[in-house]
């Protein structure tokens, strides 16, 4: 996906609904000067919530740069 202007930005934020506890890693990417940078995603970027005993709602969010 290509997201121009921060209106778009949630086109990069997910939402995952998770059984159990688990562990998210990912990478994102930015275009800078023309280059195209790869970022790993940062533990302040993702959010748990406890939805109910043993489910979870996982909110990722992608930083932009700009």
């Amino acid at each position: 996906m290509k997201v121009l202007k921060k209106e778009g930005s949630d086109i990069v934020n997910r939402v995952l609904n998770v059984d159990g506890m688990g562990s998210i890693k990912g990478l994102y990417y930015n275009l800078v000067n023309g280059e195209v940078v790869e970022s790993k995603l940062k533990n302040e970027s993702i959010f748990r919530e406890r939805v109910r005993d043993d489910r979870y709602l996982y909110r990722i969010t992608c930083p932009m740069s700009g």
